[in-house]
């Protein structure tokens, strides 16, 4: 009987039975290997493939060029490295040739050549020399200043000192007023412009300093030119007490605009304007020649005078309760010269006929007269004032009174005065 064959290799019955254990896996089916994609073969058309094949080779040159593009700039930075150390080679060769020169012409070290060089009387090296400095002068100031940056800004710092020292000095001068000048006359020369324009041809290295230092080209805030020539008063009235031609100015106009004298006084410190005293004199000064011009014109020609009654403005420094600003009355005249009109030349009746009378006004005695209780008032601060003066003069008396002195009465009011009615 024919048996079919089994697909199982037969065993030898002699051989012991052995068991295979499988190992047991434990699979995580948040991780589950996911099935794999099918692929599906993609219709290409002929259009497609020339593009393709295109794209690689535009790709495939532009690798290829930057390639050879970083080989030719590593090959040019090899020759410039060959070069520079040629150059060098040659620098050096050249420089041990000119120092063997000079140490066979017999200069001990390189400082006495180049200051023989430099300072030499010989015309035609005097004029090589002076020819190389003007053209590569500054050249050769930035490679010793890169090369000893301490020693080349000292040295700058120091020249600079004595440039602008000479030139505040010249300004200074300029700017101081002449012995007996007016003041009239340095107020009518006053100008701004005029003293930037003297400024920049008698300082130019200060003027140039203080715009690197103080301006700034992007900024319109402020006029620059302004503030420049204000500093610049300000520094040679520092240098100089008595170059004040700016700060007469200014002490006129503060005080004319009623500035305290506290006010004068910072000023004053800060160079801008002249003490409140010396202020007190220019006015007076001012007066005084003024007042003589006046006598000049009345005695040389006819002239009108217009006058008005303002209330001027008396400040304090430090206002209490019976020292305080006051608005007082004041009356201001104005000369107008007349020139083209002859002594006599006007004659009464250009004056308008009176339409009106005058007003009748009595005045009597309690009108020019004290009141009561004015008199009463001055008695008891000239007595007050009588006992301060005996408690100066005695301490021991106002410490023993101390609690009974009266402190001192109220200061008089000052009468204002009040138009007349018709």
């Amino acid at each position: 009987m024919n048996m079919a064959g089994s697909k199982r290799t037969r065993t030898d019955e002699n051989t012991p039975i052995t068991h295979v254990i499988t190992p047991i896996r434990i699979v995580d089916p948040s991780k589950l290997s996911t099935k794999k994609p099918r692929r599906v073969a993609v219709k290409f058309v002929s259009e497609d493939i020339r593009n393709k094949v295109h794209a690689d080779l535009v790709a495939a040159r532009e690798v290829n060029e930057a390639k050879k593009a970083e080989e030719r700039k590593a090959a040019e930075k090899a020759e410039a490295l060959l070069e520079e150390e040629r150059k060098h080679a040659e620098s050096r060769a050249r420089i041990e040739l000119v120092m063997s020169s000079v140490s066979a012409a017999g200069y001990g070290t390189l400082y006495e050549f180049m200051d023989e060089l430099i300072n030499t009387k010989d015309p035609i090296r005097s004029s090589q020399v002076s020819r190389m400095l003007i053209s590569r002068g500054e050249a050769l100031l930035d490679s010793i200043r890169s090369r000893q940056p301490a020693m080349a800004n000292e040295w700058a710092i120091k020249i600079t000192g004595k440039i602008l020292a000479q030139e505040g000095e010249t300004l200074a001068e300029h700017l101081r007023p002449e012995q007996g000048r007016r003041v009239t006359d340095v107020l009518d020369a006053f100008s701004l412009e005029r003293l930037l324009a003297d400024a920049e041809r008698l300082a130019p290295s200060l003027c140039k300093l203080l715009r690197k230092v103080g301006t700034n080209d992007n900024s319109s805030r402020k006029d620059r030119d302004l503030v420049l020539i204000t500093t610049i008063c300000m520094l040679t009235q520092a240098r100089n007490e008595k170059s004040s031609e700016f700060q007469i100015t200014t002490c006129i106009y503060l005080l004319a605009g009623g500035a305290s004298r506290s006010q004068f006084d910072v000023l004053n410190h800060a160079g801008f304007t002249l003490s409140y005293s010396q202020a007190i004199a220019k006015v007076k000064q001012l007066g005084l020649e003024r007042l003589k011009e006046i006598v000049g014109i009345a005695k040389t020609r006819a002239f009108m005078l217009i006058w008005d009654n303002l209330n001027i403005a008396f400040r304090k420094g430090e206002q209490r309760h019976d020292s305080k600003d006051t608005f007082e009355n004041g009356t201001t005249a104005t000369l107008i010269p007349l020139f083209d009109v002859a002594f006599g030349g006007l004659p009464l009746d250009l004056k308008p006929p009176r339409t009106s009378r005058l007003p009748a006004l009595k005045f009597g005695p309690e009108d020019l007269l004290p009141t009561v209780a004015q008199v009463q008032q001055l008695e008891v601060a000239q007595l007050w004032h009588i006992e301060d003066i005996l408690f100066d003069a005695f301490p021991e008396l106002r410490r023993r009174f101390k609690d009974e002195i009266c402190p001192a009465p109220t200061v008089l009011p000052i009468p204002k005065t009040c138009p007349v009615a018709n």
